[in-house]
């Protein structure tokens, strides 16, 4: 039977499920108790270099065609003004705010890590006392539900309750089309923002890797200390100058990454099914 994997989120050089070591099995190599998938479907070139180079994936199994999901966020782009509106309306939110997004991320629950997120949450949230014009909106990872009362208690620390909401049922894509920063410490959320031409901030303020490979590209702002992050928000709200040579590098970044954002990446996942069922051996 023919098998298929979709890539489902950004694979790094570190990433424990896929970076899979070779053993010998005779006279041919193969994988150490962990069967692969027949194909697999990545996003870009870079997850492909990635599994064929610092994994055991043969080079044959891995089809690059864009992520399938992404066809519904760039479709998304043509109404963004009415997304944006209604996230305000939704939130409560007044619009004269510029609105940052927070995507947590699911590291700390998978790895055992603690404190990165709460970090990452008190470092924006601190800027804001000097950031009249800006409105917070912390979107939890699916992993994170038991940390919504820890960030509650920080906004209320901090004073900022009417200007920052935590959300867990709006859909993410939702929030990256409203938002006018998007922020993250290692969410594959940041790939989508940088599609629909986003400013991004990396913020990591714990000794753990970046798993987001940008600084060598230059398409987003990276942040290692507590009190650069005031700075880099500010500059990425009003810097012109600074967004533009981000926005210069982004093309052949999303490329490399993202493959083509044409919104055709269901299609092209269709057409490889087809062919691994046409090119399936008959008895």
């Amino acid at each position: 039977i023919p098998t298929l994997a979709i890539q489902h989120g950004m694979i790094h050089g570190y990433h424990d499920d896929y970076i899979l070591y070779k053993t010998s099995y005779g006279a041919k190599d193969n994988i150490s108790g962990c069967p692969i998938p027949q194909k697999t479907a990545v996003y870009g070139d870079f997850t492909k270099d990635i599994l064929t180079r610092n994994s055991s994936y043969p080079p044959e199994s891995i089809i690059v065609t864009g992520q399938p999901r992404y066809d519904t966020l760039i479709k998304m782009t043509d109404i963004s003004s009415r997304i944006k509106e209604r996230i305000y309306n939704r939130l409560k939110i007044d619009p004269k705010y510029q609105l940052l997004l927070i995507a947590t991320g699911g590291v700390e629950k998978v790895y055992g890590q603690i404190g990165g997120q709460e970090v990452l949450i008190r470092s924006v949230l601190s800027s804001m006392s000097n950031l009249s014009n800006a409105a917070a909106i912390i979107k939890l990872h699916p992993f994170e539900k038991d940390t919504k009362a820890l960030y509650k208690n920080i906004i209320n620390e901090m004073g900022l309750s009417q200007r920052a909401r935590i959300v867990e049922d709006i859909n993410i894509f939702e929030l990256i089309q409203a938002c006018d920063l998007f922020i993250t410490q290692n969410s594959t959320s940041s790939y989508e923002a940088l599609i629909v031409k986003k400013p991004v901030l990396i913020i990591n303020l714990t000794a753990e890797k970046d798993y987001i490979p940008s600084i060598e590209d230059k398409v987003a702002l990276y942040v290692h200390k507590f009190e650069e992050v005031k700075d880099a928000i500010i500059s990425l709200l009003n810097n012109s100058e600074l967004k533009n040579t981000l926005a210069n590098n982004r093309e052949s970044f999303i490329y490399e990454h993202c493959y083509y954002t044409d919104g055709r990446a269901t299609q092209r996942v269709i057409d490889l099914i087809y062919n691994m069922i046409k090119e399936r051996p008959h008895k």
